[in-house]
């Protein structure tokens, strides 16, 4: 049994959208983490906590930390 995911290298939310519309078709619902690891994300950033179940952040010397700690305090 699957009970969830983690989808790396998440660029933007449809990268999310497009594996949940998979799993969906092959009869999975689960939830999907998503690994943020490059700064392309960071345009999209809101959209990607929207569709992510979660986030893991691999960006420790960008300002992303503290864009999502302001984000996600409010979410």
């Amino acid at each position: 049994m699957v009970v969830g995911g983690l989808l790396a290298v998440v660029n933007e939310s449809s990268d999310i959208v497009q594996v949940k519309q998979f799993l969906r078709e092959k009869g999975a619902d689960v939830p999907l983490i998503a690994k943020v690891e490059k700064h392309e994300a960071v345009d999209d950033i809101d959209s990607i906590i929207a569709e992510a179940n979660g986030i893991e952040v691999r960006l420790w010397r960008s300002q992303l930390p503290k864009l999502l700690l302001t984000r996600l305090s409010y979410a």
